[in-house]
């Protein structure tokens, strides 16, 4: 199980609330992917139900929104994870329709250009999750919107001359295999935006309401010296400003467990208010804890 801290750090990095015209667009480019998808190409009339239903469901969920004052976290991340997970499904029936252009349609090759989407879209997800339980969130992730712009625009720039350099002196064929390629590759990234669904998927969980944060260090340090005035022991001396070693973190740790345990459950073990107040304690000692060994490490 993932610690509560780690999840709330990972909840809360990079939220920004939207307003609904900004929803709008996003459903907008949901529609400039996929109208030209579903109508053209191989398996025509398939592709025009399937996603044509899904889109359906998805501008009803867009117009529940739209008749809500304020839009929840919640809310938010499931409509963008929605967004970002069915454009990168667009964008992969689109790589094989352009694989298709002038070949007979194939459901083997369909098959596995899903297949490849798929594991593709876990090895991602796979790689978020341990990000998460790693507590990588804890320090806040960098921004590398930057380094991401300046990626993509270089990216973009070798792209061009790749394509004028190459591409005249290749068949139509493999243009359009390389075209689909990329196509489909686009999908697998595109489909990172399933973060946004793990997040709701937290939120759910563990009902987070998007402004949810870790106590703070006074109401820390001040729960940590109350429960060692109620075991009869000495808090240590650096609590007053929580610059503690890691034997000191543990220290506290064994302390205030031990007092969650007497003073912080119902009689059915369910955390009554001190006890919620406790638990909030204890992911913060394990946050520095984590902090403390992270850096250990580093020094190694």
């Amino acid at each position: 199980m993932i610690e509560k801290d780690k999840v709330i750090a990972f909840v809360n990095y990079n939220y920004q609330p939207k307003k609904k015209k900004q929803l709008f667009s996003g459903l907008l480019l949901v529609q400039v992917f996929c109208i030209p998808c579903a109508l053209l190409g191989s398996y025509a009339l398939f592709t025009t139900i399937l996603l044509g239903v899904f889109d359906l469901f998805f501008i009803a969920f867009f117009f529940k929104l739209l008749l809500l004052k304020t839009i929840p976290p919640k809310e938010q991340n499931l409509f963008e994870g929605i967004q970002m997970l069915y454009i990168s499904i667009i964008l992969m029936f689109a790589s094989y329709k352009i694989a298709m252009s002038e070949k007979p349609s194939s459901i083997f090759k369909l098959f596995i250009i899903v297949i490849f989407f798929v594991l593709g879209s876990v090895l991602l997800n796979y790689v978020l999750y341990r990000n998460i339980k790693r507590g990588s969130f804890l320090k806040g992730a960098p921004n590398n919107r930057q380094k991401i712009t300046a990626f993509s625009t270089a990216g973009a720039a070798v792209g061009i001359l790749f394509a004028r350099m190459f591409l005249k002196s290749m068949n139509q064929e493999a243009v359009v295999l390389f075209v689909s390629i990329l196509t489909l590759i686009i999908a697998v990234f595109m489909s990172s935006g399933c973060v946004l669904l793990q997040k709701y998927y937290w939120q759910r969980k563990l009902n987070l309401d998007g402004k949810d944060k870790m106590i703070s260090k006074p109401e820390c340090i001040s729960l940590v010296t109350d429960c060692f005035k109620k075991a009869g022991a000495s808090p240590p001396v650096n609590l007053k400003s929580l610059n503690l070693n890691l034997e000191e973190v543990d220290t506290c740790l064994d302390c205030v467990s031990d007092i969650f345990c007497r003073e912080g459950l119902e009689k059915d073990d369910e955390p009554n208010t001190y006890g919620l107040q406790l638990e909030e304690v204890i992911n913060c000692l394990l946050h520095i804890r984590y902090i403390l060994i992270d850096s250990e490490g580093n020094k190694c």
